[in-house]
């Protein structure tokens, strides 16, 4: 919860507080002081981590209830898992009319088509479930996808956000129609390949 101003009225949070948490950190502080408590939650712990994501064009009643089961699911999921493993899943409302789409600009980012990313995050234990986290990611993803299209959302065209998307994910789903020019840009001025040591997603 996060209101730019100085007090906000009163209430103003109580719908979205109601429900039950597991931690809260809720209070009037500074700017800063919210950005240094956004660390990433799996480096708390020694849990080890992952996240995938969704592309939404609209967080609807029948998108949230499908997040809702697949946390109902995987808090209950025993699987292989020790205990200590849950998903977290982070939802970012964006607003069509906020800037969030860049129809006449050759910024990376934001799009042509609107749509407001969804994090899901996974934390679990031990080494030996590496696998098993990142297909459970993938198949929650998957439920909300499908969940969506069902409503009329049409995804299928709508880029990943690279920054919440499994490692493995093709480039083809982060970058759409614009991979062949970041590759011809990426040839042109690293034909080297210095930014590789940077990790991440490679062109």
């Amino acid at each position: 919860a996060f209101y730019n101003g100085s007090t906000p009225p009163p209430g103003v949070f109580d719908n979205f507080l109601f429900y039950p948490r597991t931690l809260e950190d809720v209070k009037t502080r500074t700017y800063t002081d919210l950005i240094n408590t956004a660390s990433v939650p799996f480096l708390h712990n020694k849990l080890r981590g992952a996240m995938h994501t969704v592309s939404l064009t609209d967080l609807s009643v029948g998108v949230i209830s499908q997040i809702l089961n697949q946390t109902d699911f995987y808090y209950n999921y025993n699987g292989s898992f020790t205990s200590g493993a849950s998903l977290m899943v982070f939802i970012e409302p964006f607003i069509p009319t906020g800037g969030v789409t860049s129809p006449n600009s050759d910024t990376a980012y934001p799009h042509t088509k609107f749509l407001t990313p969804l994090s899901l995050l996974w934390r679990w234990p031990d080494a030996d479930s590496d696998q098993t986290a990142r297909e459970n990611l993938k198949l929650a993803a998957a439920a909300i996808t499908a969940t969506a299209e069902s409503e009329g959302q049409k995804l299928a065209d709508l880029p990943l956000y690279s920054d919440y998307s499994l490692s493995d994910i093709p480039l083809e789903k982060l970058y759409t129609v614009n991979l062949p020019k970041l590759r011809s840009i990426r040839a042109k001025y690293d034909p080297n390949k210095m930014m590789d040591r940077a990790g991440g997603f490679h062109f």
